[in-house]
């Protein structure tokens, strides 16, 4: 697999810094002209179902096959247990490898709880320190005991490249 080789990785991730900033001006041209986008608010979770119903007009209701919870069980952030956690949060060599590319503990949190998440569900999620507080601490005692864990924020290309290097552990591993 290509995740080994730097300059793989490096185009890799500049096409992600490219397309995040065609998604940033692009918002920004979208509000100017006062179109809106649909999201939760800064910091809001909103379910999948929640994410879906919001972008669909009332007389345009949908068939219901999955209940609210089966939808959030099949598409919605993982909640392990004590006895799961040290089974989806464990890293591989090549995981390894990817983790040791990130320089922040913060960001090295955020990946292993994002490929923990990937592991589990086979989806990528965009998460506050609230909302997998558990998860975090558990991996935080785990790989860096010296490190109070207060807030869990990253940048958007920060995120995109926790996303990237788990997609590609993952499939090298």
């Amino acid at each position: 697999m290509n995740g080994d080789n730097p300059d793989f990785m490096d185009s890799i991730l500049q096409g992600i810094h490219a397309v995040y900033h065609v998604i940033t001006l692009w918002t920004k041209r979208s509000h100017e002209h006062g179109i809106k986008v649909r999201d939760g608010a800064e910091g809001e979770r909103m379910t999948f179902s929640e994410r879906a119903e919001s972008s669909i007009e009332p007389r345009e209701r949908r068939l219901r096959i999955l209940s609210e919870d089966e939808i959030e069980a099949l598409y919605g952030l993982p909640h392990f247990s004590d006895d799961e956690r040290p089974e989806y949060f464990s890293i591989a060599p090549a995981e390894q490898r990817a983790l040791d590319q990130l320089h922040s503990m913060n960001s090295r949190i955020y990946f292993i709880l994002q490929l923990g998440y990937f592991k589990s569900h086979h989806l990528f999620f965009v998460f506050g320190l609230p909302e997998v507080e558990a998860d975090a601490r558990y991996v935080q005692e785990q790989y860096y005991p010296g490190f109070e864990l207060t807030e869990l924020r990253i940048t958007k290309v920060t995120r995109l490249k926790c996303v990237f290097r788990a997609k590609v552990a993952t499939d090298s591993g």
